[in-house]
């Protein structure tokens, strides 16, 4: 999974008066008295050079000076998705797929996931697997340079009992993602081996 960042990105951009945030997914909750933390998911779009861009310039993303002199040649960048295309929330397991497939198909970048770890007490009693919530682009920051390894844990921590305002439950994003989530698993359950001679076994 992703863990990095290369150029601040973020695709999807609230819209209408909303403050810019990033829904995150939970997917392990940690309740040990010396790290009682939640792991949870959140997604990028990256773009990284590969060997099509071999002698090709084209295939190479530039940055130019005024007056055309080339600065420098992107090896990759990226960014991580803070909504549906158009801004605001996603509303629909369609709407993710659509969000997801533009990222890939059209403009060809990959859609990857990224974690990053929050304290139990920061979302309160209702954190459990699957919950969505949404977090404000500075708590989000903080909690990815807390990943990183570019972030103490006291000072992290520090941060989120400044921001604790800034991670709210999202939903009807969590329905989305369930929705979604499932879809994908049924459908990748369907194209299994028919043949029991050449499939393994798998608990529903």
């Amino acid at each position: 999974m992703a863990n990095h960042i290369d150029l601040a990105l973020a695709i999807g951009a609230a819209q209408g008066g909303m403050e810019p945030s990033v829904p995150v997914l939970v997917d392990s909750v940690k309740t040990a008295e010396e790290f009682p933390m939640t792991r949870c998911t959140y997604f990028v779009a990256e773009w990284y050079l590969d060997q099509e861009g071999l002698g090709a310039a084209g295939k190479t993303a530039l940055l130019r000076q005024e007056g055309g002199g080339v600065l420098f040649g992107f090896l990759s960048f990226g960014g991580v998705i803070t909504g549906p295309l158009g801004g605001g929330r996603f509303e629909s397991r369609e709407q993710i797929d659509e969000t997801f497939d533009f990222i890939e198909e059209r403009i060809d970048w990959l859609v990857n996931s990224g974690s990053l770890w929050l304290p139990n007490r920061l979302l309160g009693k209702g954190r459990e697997i699957g919950k969505t919530y949404r977090l404000g682009l500075d708590l989000f920051t903080a909690a990815y340079l807390h990943a990183a390894g570019r972030l103490g844990q006291a000072e992290f921590e520090e941060h989120c009992r400044k921001m604790k305002d800034q991670a709210v439950r999202s939903p009807q994003e969590e329905e989305a993602f369930t929705d979604w989530e499932s879809f994908h698993i049924q459908a990748a359950v369907a194209i299994y081996p028919k043949n029991a001679d050449f499939s393994l076994r798998y608990e529903e």
